[in-house]
Order: C-alpha cells, then structure tokens, then sequence
C-alpha cells in the first residue's frame, strides 16, 4: 500500500496555486520533500467543506494542515478528529502568528497547545523516538514561505492523546516542535 500525502491547499499554504507539483523542490515544504523522496504519493487538497468521506475516497494517509489563513468550521474540525480516530494521520503546523490563531480549535481537538514562543531561522538538532523522525538528524526552520512572512515556528505544549514527534532547538532541553496523534 503506496501512502498518499495529502496538502490542505484551501484553507492552509499557498491555496493561491503559487507551488504547483511543477514547483522545484527547493520551493517547497521540506516535510512534503521528504515524504515525496520515501515514495508518498502526494496529493493537494482544494476541497470546501473537508470531510473525512473526502479524505478516504481519495486515499489520505496524512492530512498536513499548514499556514491556516482560513479558519475550519466546526463541522470540519469534527471530520477531521474522526479522519484521525478512523487511523488516518494528522500533521498540523502553524507557522506565524495569524496562523496559529486559526490553527489553534484543530490542534486543541488533538491535545495540543501552540504557544507564542517561536523558532526562525535555524537548524534545531532532532531529539526524537518518533519513526517518523528515525532518518532525520537535524530539521532547518527559515523564513521562507511563512504565511505572514514572519518566518516563525511554535513550540508546542504536547498533552494526550498527542505525542512529541519533532523536539528541538538551539540548546537543551529541546522543545516539542511537531507532534502526532495516535488512536487504538
């Protein structure tokens, strides 16, 4: 079974169309860089409202929330928490300030709080159990294609049922900085 990516192009990053699959890779998300290079199929999401049915007729495996600039319904953030209980995954970031805002309701659904402490522009050594992090030694966070342009990545307050998936930052203890949510 091939895992398939799925990006939230209309209400996260870029849904003006600027990174097409066409895009060179160094324009893009490295996370969906990575995901493209371990064989994922990756799909972009223009879909209004997003529903879990949506998600599993067309194969996602993870839905990556990113750079929220239009807020989810209440009903979508539903859908969503049952995408996750039902086994599909989840990554969520929420770049700058005005993202954070509207990614705050999802990421809370899933035990997570986003804090105004941020990173930008550095490389934060990987400190991670997670297999999703088993190839990755460092992780850079820069100030290119923010939604705001500010450039900043959160830490988060990681509660149940979510767990660190990414800590980092410039010197121990490390932060978490992406988190996962697994059920059953």
């Amino acid at each position: 079974n091939r895992m398939v990516y799925g990006i939230d192009m209309h209400h996260g990053w870029n849904s003006t169309g600027y990174l097409e699959e066409s895009t060179p890779d160094i324009y893009k998300d490295p996370i969906e860089v990575y995901a493209k290079g371990k064989g994922w199929r990756i799909i972009r999401i223009d879909a209004e409202p997003l529903t879990n049915k949506y998600l599993q007729q067309q194969g996602i495996t993870i839905l990556h929330i990113r750079n929220v600039h239009l807020p989810y319904t209440e009903k979508e953030i539903a859908e969503i928490e049952d995408f996750v209980k039902q086994g599909g995954g989840l990554l969520l970031q929420a770049d700058a300030p005005q993202c954070r805002l509207w990614a705050k309701e999802v990421a809370r659904k899933f035990g997570v709080i986003i804090t105004h402490d941020g990173i930008s522009d550095l490389t934060v050594t990987v400190s991670s159990h997670h297999p999703l992090m088993q190839d990755v030694n460092s992780f850079h966070v820069s100030r290119s294609g923010q939604c705001d342009g500010v450039g900043v990545s959160s830490y988060l307050s990681v509660n149940t049922p979510s767990q660190p998936v990414l800590e980092g930052g410039r010197t121990e203890p490390y932060r978490p900085i992406i988190a996962a949510a697994e059920y059953g």
